[in-house]
């Protein structure tokens, strides 16, 4: 097949030409979900390279061991209480084979093709990933992508096909945007309810580039802003977060508050590593484009009006009533989340908290609301490997601070997930963090698995003898700094963290 042969069957299938008149919603909608399977993508790719180090048979949360210990415990429930597909098989093998299955219906999502059961595959995958995560996937970004993928669900048409325009359900559309409207003004209301000083006194912004959790290279520039500018940004996201949000619903106002928001999340997606949350909550906030605005995305004129089409509505009862049903019971669930983020303290009604257990298993539902407190010091743990018990190496990780000359790194929209864990590591007691026990197990056996989620492996695949980990403060060195030595960071006040450990005669 020739090179032009070939690039005209790739074009009909991602770009057909002749379809039907259109409402304008129908151009939105389907970049919409477009860009959906793009958000699978992402998060798909992202982990998988980091499977077996984190969740292998010699990584750092063994799934076979989890799944194991939990069976026992738990019975026939086990399967409602931890659905994933590794029930079946907990072995590394169907670890890529999920995460696989999850990347091909991602892209039939991107293509538009095997819409509804690709979603539904899609949605599964992930669901059984984040069943098995533990805390290396629990970030609020892996619980968004649970939720915003069963929405859809239920927006898009279970019967739609290829060349018919696509018009999301209005029913999952509304769900959609109050889902934008709840991450976006928890976001904002945390802050303000959590009485800390840096977000009343506007300063939060002198500590937040510098002591986030992988700092990139424009935040490093961003720190050394003057004080009053970073005011002034802190008092733009307060509002962008609390005022603007409830305004969403007012489709008049709502291309007005489109600007505001989605700069304020290309601000923070440039000055900080947060893997693909921004990137949902830009996708969310299409929900504010005008569908005029992307007419022109119709291979054909449109109709004047923003009507969905009678062909993409449900058609039939056994239809509509699983959708509706469904709709309720996230809603009311919902409502609930809505209310653990208001810090309502009295006792939610027996239907919410009904609603919150039965989608508790599937994380259909969450609360989000990021940076409540900020946190004013940058510790930092660095891990060092030794043959003779005197002279120490360091590991270097692959986007974590460690090199005082290394330049901070963009990662995102990937994410690290043992360099995030890591941070949170720091800022507490090594028995705060199980896993940092098994961590320097797998070091000390030469894990393959677990030193690729590492930048740099000081013994070239030997086995250390010993390991510790040293607790150290950060800072951002000032530009003047910066110009003299080339550093980036300047580290102080070395504490022990896990004094040299190393495995014993009867060890393997």
């Amino acid at each position: 097949m020739s090179f032009g042969a070939l690039r005209q069957r790739l074009r009909a299938f991602l770009l057909p030409t002749e379809l039907p008149q259109l409402p304008l919603s129908a151009g939105r909608d389907a970049l919409l979900v477009r860009l959906a399977g793009l958000l699978y993508f992402i998060a798909f790719a992202s982990l998988w390279p980091q499977l077996l180090g984190l969740f292998g048979t010699q990584g750092l949360y063994p799934t076979h061991l989890v799944l194991g210990s939990i069976s026992a415990d738990l019975g026939v429930s086990k399967y409602w209480l931890l659905p994933t597909f590794l029930w079946l098989s907990p072995t590394d093998t169907a670890l890529h084979l999920v995460c696989g299955a999850g990347l091909l219906a991602s892209l039939s999502v991107v293509a538009l093709r095997l819409l509804w059961p690709s979603l539904l595959v899609a949605w599964l995958c992930h669901l059984s990933l984040l069943s098995i995560g533990g805390a290396f996937l629990s970030f609020q970004w892996d619980a968004l992508q649970s939720e915003l993928g069963l929405l859809l669900l239920i927006a898009v048409p279970v019967r739609y096909r290829r060349p018919e325009p696509l018009v999301l359900v209005q029913l999952g559309r509304w769900l959609l945007l109050w889902l934008l409207v709840r991450v976006v003004f928890g976001a904002g209301y945390v802050k303000l309810a959590s009485g800390d000083p840096t977000w009343r006194s506007l300063t939060a912004l002198h500590h937040h580039f510098e002591t986030q959790p992988l700092p990139t290279l424009l935040g490093y520039y961003a720190h050394a802003l003057p004080s009053l500018i970073k005011k002034a940004l802190v008092v733009c996201t307060l509002v962008c977060e609390t005022l603007l949000p409830p305004l969403f619903f007012i489709p008049r106002l709502r291309p007005y508050l489109l600007v505001p928001t989605a700069l304020l999340q290309v601000g923070i997606l440039l000055t900080g590593n947060y893997g693909y949350f921004n990137l949902q909550v830009l996708w969310l906030s299409l929900l504010l484009v005008p569908p005029h605005w992307l007419s022109r995305l119709q291979p054909v004129p449109a109709e004047v009006g923003d009507e969905p089409s009678q062909l993409q509505q449900p058609r039939h009862l056994l239809t509509a009533l699983p959708r509706l049903l469904g709709a309720l019971i996230l809603l009311t669930a919902s409502l609930g989340h809505l209310l653990l983020t208001l810090r309502t303290e009295q006792t939610l009604p027996t239907p919410i908290r009904r609603a919150m257990q039965v989608t508790a298993p599937i994380h259909a539902v969450s609360h989000y609301g990021p940076f409540a407190a900020m946190t004013t010091t940058r510790p930092e743990l660095i891990i060092e490997g030794s043959q003779d018990g005197q002279t120490f190496r360091e590991y270097t990780f692959r986007y974590k601070p460690g090199d005082l000359q290394r330049a901070p790194r963009w990662n995102a929209p990937h994410q690290p997930r043992l360099d995030w864990q890591m941070w949170f590591a720091a800022m507490g007691k090594p028995s705060d963090s199980p896993w940092l026990e098994v961590l320097l197990l797998r070091l000390l056996e030469g894990s393959p698995d677990v030193l690729w989620l590492f930048d740099h492996d000081p013994f070239a695949g030997q086995r250390p003898r010993y390991l510790r980990v040293t607790h150290y403060q950060y800072r951002f060195t000032t530009l003047a700094e910066k110009q003299q030595t080339g550093a980036y960071f300047v580290r102080h006040s070395p504490l022990p963290y896990v004094s040299p450990v190393g495995l014993t005669a009867a060890d393997p």
